[in-house]
């Protein structure tokens, strides 16, 4: 297979390993029931290989050949009882969403035969987990996307208040043509629909994708990408999560939001250069998305042929993921901003402790003080956040 910059290359199985089962007769078991955003983006990934995403069944779902899917936002926790019949059903995958926070115990993964996950870091530095690109929400409802140069806002962002956007909201609140809308969900203010925020941002030229609860990467980025939108990424000084997901990409990305903003204002007048630009993200994500899935098939051939399952036991059968590797990701994704508002929560929380009121949730996720002095000025006056539910 051909390198990809960034990416491993899988070999074909040796001729020792056990004969795989076949991409037609593999099919994905979501282990719960719950919804998930992330179901469109995985069908366009698995659709070249035609497997299929099954609802759990107790009684036929452990099966050889079979990938088990699992969803957590705080922690990854199967019954033994569950893992017990996985092995006796092996070969056998593991599709690990989530995970944002890092805080699974990777020590199950030495019950399965390779992993695909999300959120790489050091712990999942394994030649058996193959790490895949957060992808975009579902319904987005695509449609062919219109060009840079007649699109309505040169920027826009929609979103709830958390400290990275705070920042990015007062750099950009000094480029002129944008849509801004930030809301405090947690103190009842109303968000733009759904069907506005997309409306918007397959309106605009531009999207900021900053951080969300602590990751760098997000949905948004890929949402922007799917609607026609030139993302703007961020990076920090010390980790750089697009790249260590995507490789070498030409999406436009900052380790300052001041600098970002004066790329987009600088871009702005050159329309012939925004079409460009466009055309040359989206080329290149329509060829990322295909080479994903390749990677995606090559990987899960040479999983079920047993090419990962012995440095998946050594790795992780009596190792897990120590508490500071877990800390040290999260903390290099994040800035001065992030880290104020992490003290600060800290603070409360501990205080909170003290008092003995309940404990409070949302660990590295941040809520700005105050919106910039223009957020949401160019949004009609009903739509206004803020505003009560009439």
């Amino acid at each position: 297979m051909t390198s990809v910059p960034g990416h491993p290359v899988f070999e074909s199985p040796a001729e020792s390993l056990r004969p795989g089962p076949e991409l037609s007769d593999i099919r994905i078991v979501r282990l719960l029931p719950a919804p998930m955003s992330e179901l469109d983006w995985l069908n366009e990934l698995l659709a070249p290989l035609g497997i299929p995403i099954e609802p759990f069944d107790a009684q036929t779902s452990f099966k050889p050949g079979t990938i088990y899917l699992y969803h957590n936002v705080r922690r990854m926790e199967l019954d033994p009882a569950v893992l017990d019949r996985i092995r006796a059903a092996s070969p056998a995958g593991l599709l690990h969403l989530g995970d944002e926070y890092l805080r699974t115990d990777l020590k199950l993964y030495a019950a399965f035969d390779f992993v695909i996950r999300m959120f790489p870091f050091s712990g999942t530095d394994n030649p058996g987990v193959l790490n895949i690109p957060l992808g975009y929400t579902s319904g987005l409802n695509k449609s062919l996307p219109r060009l840079a140069s007649e699109r309505k806002s040169l920027w826009m962002f929609a979103g709830d208040w958390k400290s990275d956007r705070s920042v990015m909201a007062r750099a950009f609140d000094r480029v002129p043509g944008g849509f801004l809308s930030l809301t405090r969900s947690m103190e009842g203010e109303r968000p733009i629909t759904r069907a506005e925020y997309l409306s918007q941002m397959a309106d605009a030229v531009f999207a900021p994708a900053p951080a969300g609860n602590i990751a760098l990467e997000t949905c948004r980025a890929y949402e922007a990408l799917e609607l026609g939108a030139i993302p703007i990424l961020p990076k920090r000084r010390y980790a750089d999560m697009y790249r260590d997901v995507l490789g070498e990409h030409p999406l436009p990305d900052f380790t300052s939001w001041t600098e970002a903003a004066d790329f987009v204002r600088a871009a702005s007048s050159d329309k012939a250069g925004l079409n460009a630009r466009q055309a040359e993200c989206l080329a290149w994500w329509a060829a990322e998305k295909q080479a994903v899935s390749d990677r995606l098939g090559a990987f899960i051939r040479a999983g079920f042929a047993g090419q990962y399952t012995d440095s998946l036991a050594a790795r992780y059968t009596h190792h897990g993921v120590s508490r500071l590797d877990r800390f040290g990701t999260l903390l290099a994704q994040q800035n001065k901003e992030q880290m104020r508002a992490r003290l600060q929560f800290e603070m409360r929380r501990l205080f909170a402790r003290v008092r003995g009121k309940p404990k409070l949730e949302g660990a590295w996720t941040f809520q700005s003080p105050e919106p910039p002095p223009h957020a949401n000025d160019d949004i009609h006056e009903k739509e206004k956040p803020g505003l009560k539910p009439e």
